[in-house]
């Protein structure tokens, strides 16, 4: 009811991968043919981490030129 079933992905046709320690890795469950949203969370997470970091070093050395 929320999304057209015409516009749905096949399982089999979709596919989402996450590399760690150099590995690349699928995060399909295949039980219940989707994918798991936890790798993907962490992902966020580990991003918005970098992200705040590198904000903080640009402030640290605007600062800095100032």
């Amino acid at each position: 009811e929320i999304i057209p079933r015409n516009r749905w992905l096949p399982f089999s046709k979709t596919d989402a991968l996450f590399i760690e320690d150099g590995k690349i890795n699928s995060c399909m469950d295949m039980e219940f043919k989707s994918i798991e949203n936890e790798v993907i969370d962490g992902a966020s997470e580990d991003i918005n981490s970098t992200y705040d970091k590198m904000v903080m070093l640009k402030k640290r050395y605007s600062k800095r030129e100032e």
